[in-house]
């Protein structure tokens, strides 16, 4: 019985590292939920990670409401999912953010800008709670933007590598949404 246990346990450890681990902690920009709320939808259905809405997302979203239909949209799903309760799905809380060296009038300046400098600023928090965790990342910034035709100021690519280094990834949405649904569909 006891070397049934060991071989069980050790058979679990091989899986635990076969398989990609999904990041606990989701936190989607303001891009994200306009454009690809249906991935956003299906990521929060799978129950594997916890969305994290960031205070800068919602305030961004707020301010597109007059304009664009995806943030008016965006504002009704999240409002209907705040009030039922959906406990894969939360707004980030004032004290979850790390100090950083921000840009003054960055919000009044570049919105965009200041917005992911405050979307980082709750991942790092976030990642930093999880250090035990060894393999993977913590916390995935999800964006339905194209990564590699962003031009980004140099500041903004430094506090990229830090976040990485730091545990936390970005990803297109689409992209990270195909590789967990399918990986989620396979072992269901």
């Amino acid at each position: 019985l006891t070397l049934q246990a060991e071989v069980s346990q050790l058979e679990g450890s091989l899986e635990a590292t076969d398989t990609p681990h999904f990041p606990p902690y989701l936190i989607p920009d303001t891009s994200c939920l306009c454009d690809s709320l249906h991935l956003v939808k299906q990521l929060t259905q799978s129950g594997k990670g916890i969305l994290i809405i960031p205070i800068s997302v919602i305030d961004t979203l707020d301010f597109l409401k007059k304009e664009s239909m995806g943030a008016r949209e965006a504002i009704r799903w999240l409002e209907a999912e705040f009030r039922r309760g959906n406990r894969y799905i939360r707004a980030q809380k004032s004290s979850e953010k790390v100090p950083d060296h921000m840009p003054k009038n960055l919000k009044k300046n570049n919105r965009d800008l200041w917005s992911m400098y405050e979307i980082f600023s709750c991942a790092r928090y976030l990642a930093q709670q999880g250090e035990n965790i060894s393999s993977g990342h913590m916390v995935a910034v999800l964006t339905s933007k194209d990564l590699g035709r962003t031009s980004a100021p140099p500041t903004f690519q430094k506090l990229l590598a830090n976040c990485h280094q730091d545990g936390i990834s970005m990803e297109k949405i689409s992209s990270f949404a195909n590789k967990w649904l399918d990986t989620l569909k396979s072992k269901g």
